[in-house]
């Protein structure tokens, strides 16, 4: 039979292992959800950037159709792609202006890949009499 202390000792590392154990599992946990939290907010900087770029895509839009620079007949569309620097990073923004015929309002559609690589591309289209942005989508694969 064993003595009192020497059960003692064996407790003892067994809750010492337990407790270790334990902490290191706490600590890969909140490793994990940490991580998440950085991506899912990564995600949302990058619908920001994007949502921010094709507003600039739109308004060179209005701007070159207001200047006379892409045709303004119904039924004619014009689409221009253009190079834009932001903080030293040049992004590549792609405008659309379409009238179908018969149709009282033009629409404007801006698109840019992710700003930040998430292999999306967002779209950003602006309709109505004072054209002001609808929405804003991302589709995965860069469609």
């Amino acid at each position: 039979m064993r003595s009192p202390q020497n059960r003692i000792g064996s407790v003892a590392i067994t809750a010492v292992l337990g407790i270790t154990v334990t902490l290191t599992l706490a600590v890969l946990l909140l490793y994990t959800l940490v991580n998440a939290k950085i991506d899912a907010l990564h995600g949302y900087k990058d619908r920001f950037a994007a949502y921010y770029l094709c507003e600039t895509g739109i308004s060179v839009a209005m701007s070159d159709f207001a200047q006379g620079k892409i045709g303004k007949n119904p039924g004619q569309w014009a689409e221009r792609d253009f190079d834009y620097e932001v903080n030293g990073k040049k992004y590549k923004i792609h405008y659309n202006i379409s009238r179908p015929s018969g149709a009282a309002n033009y629409k404007v559609t801006s698109s840019v890949k992710s700003p930040y690589g998430l292999n999306k591309t967002y779209y950003l289209t602006a309709s109505g009499p004072r054209a002001f942005p609808i929405f804003i989508k991302g589709f995965a694969g860069g469609k």
